[in-house]
């Protein structure tokens, strides 16, 4: 499988770490995300990238550095789709 179902499954591998309280947290706030317009989704992600990167939580740096990295190069990526 590509880059993009690394991603995937390691997202899924943090929910399935999360307690039950966590996945409903984490489910309402996903449900909420879902049906913001593009710009809202594109403010609240830099929203997170931002505070993951200014997180005491080591894992959360390291997640947002990671996810920085990802977006950056998606980016580039699909640029040269366009082209």
């Amino acid at each position: 499988m590509g880059e993009s179902y690394d991603i995937i499954s390691a997202a899924l591998l943090g929910y399935a770490m999360l307690s039950n309280a966590q996945r409903k947290v984490f489910m309402d706030r996903l449900n909420q995300f879902t049906f913001l317009s593009p710009q809202q989704q594109r403010r609240i992600a830099e929203d997170l990238l931002r505070s993951c990167k200014e997180s005491a939580n080591q894992t959360a740096r390291m997640i947002a550095e990671t996810a920085a990295v990802y977006g950056a190069g998606n980016k580039k990526t699909k640029k040269s789709d366009k082209d």
